[in-house]
């Protein structure tokens, strides 16, 4: 795909307007039939809708047209296997990966759609979010077919005022996602893009607890990670003290 003007302003007010994201013109709120933030992506990417969900190899594209497919994809990328397996021999592929960089948390009154508070989140999205569901398609990760869009994003996340109650106490339900612009993007082809995602701050000589502080990575999902990064050369590891492994940014 041709990433030119990919961070023209106008063409993510462009995706806006196309995606109609209001979560209060929907049917039900909380009952959404496609996420505002995979469809605004949608109409970032391919503003005309007739090559939106297109059936292709037994599968339902998100987006086919001259390029190739485009999938969004904000989580489990684990689910896209099957699909690439067919894709892949056939055409080109961009995985799109949207990042929320920066997000403001919004209550909003469940009947009048008036919003009576805003936040700033202290969560801030990292390009190494991505390594995680990038192990996941270890198996094809350099098919020369497929390549990696990583979107850098600021967002609103939506919720209820109105409170549930959850075994005795009260709390908001996240509703839904809504990009409100982008700050930029990283493509993964290969093994040497993987580098850019690292921390900027990681040692060149760490530990996995090193590697789990800067990057909130635990348990079995660091060891995705770090497995998938020696696999790819661009970690290594040695015997430290006792159990304990020192692993090397390789050059």
């Amino acid at each position: 795909m041709h990433l030119d003007n990919l961070l023209d302003p106008d063409r993510f007010s462009l995706a806006r307007r196309l995606s109609d994201t209001s979560i209060f013109n929907q049917n039900s709120i909380g009952c959404l039939s496609e996420k505002t933030l995979h469809k605004t992506l949608k109409y970032f990417i391919e503003p005309n809708e007739d090559f939106h969900e297109v059936e292709y190899l037994g599968s339902v594209a998100d987006i086919k047209n001259s390029h190739g497919i485009i999938e969004i994809q904000t989580r489990s990328f684990d689910k896209l296997k099957a699909k690439l397996d067919r894709f892949l021999t056939e055409t080109n592929v961009t995985v799109v990966y949207p990042i929320v960089q920066n997000k403001n948390i919004l209550r909003v009154d469940f009947e009048s759609g008036e919003v009576i508070s805003r936040r700033r989140s202290n969560k801030h999205g990292r390009l190494s979010d991505a390594l995680l569901e990038i192990a996941k398609l270890r198996d094809v990760f350099l098919h020369k077919n497929l390549s990696i869009l990583v979107l850098i994003l600021n967002a609103d996340e939506t919720r209820f005022s109105q409170a549930k109650q959850s075994v005795g106490k009260k709390s908001t339900e996240k509703i839904d996602i809504i990009p409100t612009s982008v700050n930029g993007y990283f493509e993964v082809r290969e093994d040497r893009d993987l580098y850019s995602l690292l921390p900027a701050n990681l040692p060149l000589n760490f530990t996995s607890k090193d590697f789990a502080k800067h990057t909130g990575y635990r348990k079995i999902k660091l060891h995705i990670v770090l497995k998938f990064l020696m696999e790819r050369n661009v970690i290594s590891r040695k015997k430290g003290k006792g159990n304990s492994f020192i692993y090397n940014v390789n050059k």
